[in-house]
Formats: C-alpha cells, structure tokens, sequence
C-alpha cells in the first residue's frame, strides 16, 4: 500500500504494482511500523514507551460471564468472557525495563 485517500464516503487505496481500489472500510494488520496507521493517520511512528501487554485465550472459567479487571501499581489484567467458559486475557505493565523487552522482540513478541 503506497497511498490512502477518504472522501468521507469512501476509501481510495493505491497499492505498489500500481493498481488501485476503493473500499468501504481499510484494516491495518501490517505491525507496530504501520503503514496504514501512517498513512490514514500521519504523525511519528510508533515507539517503545516502556510499556508492554500480552494477549492469550483460556478456558475453564464458566464464572466469568463479562469483563473483569485487576488495577495495581503499573500493572493491569483485564479479562472478556468469549462465551462457553472461554475468556480472553490481556495483562499489561508499565514497569517494563528496556533490556526486558528486547529480550521479549527476539521471541517474537513486539515492544510496543
């Protein structure tokens, strides 16, 4: 994707073959260096502010029914109910430090 252009109504995506279409709805699925988010967006690019989350789904928690969250200093764990005993988990910390998150970049995790 080289170009985005909205009109209000709809999306105009130019590509880098050089083809275009247009769209009702453009997702970016494209990482951390979007550029999408850059191109629908502007301003600077993402940066790591020293705070990383996570996201796995669990099951066997048929008491969770909706959201739930646990607040503490730095450091946040949310859970969504997906239905049937599933839930989604999403802990996340400002007390990160950078040599922890390049260690986590290397595994495949991303630092933003």
């Amino acid at each position: 994707m080289t170009g985005l252009d909205d009109d209000g109504q709809s999306k105009r995506v130019r590509f880098s073959d050089g083809s275009t279409g247009t769209y009702d709805l453009v997702v970016g699925a494209d990482g951390v260096h979007s550029t999408v988010r850059s191109l629908a967006l502007g301003g600077r690019p993402a940066r790591a502010v020293g705070q990383a989350s996570w996201r796995f789904v669990a099951d066997g928690f048929p008491e969770i029914a909706d959201w739930t969250v646990m607040l503490g200093r730095g450091r946040v764990f949310l859970t969504v109910a997906l239905g049937e005993g599933s839930v989604t988990a999403t802990p996340t910390s400002t007390r990160v430090r950078r040599q922890t998150l390049a260690g986590l970049s290397g595994a495949g995790c991303s630092s933003t």
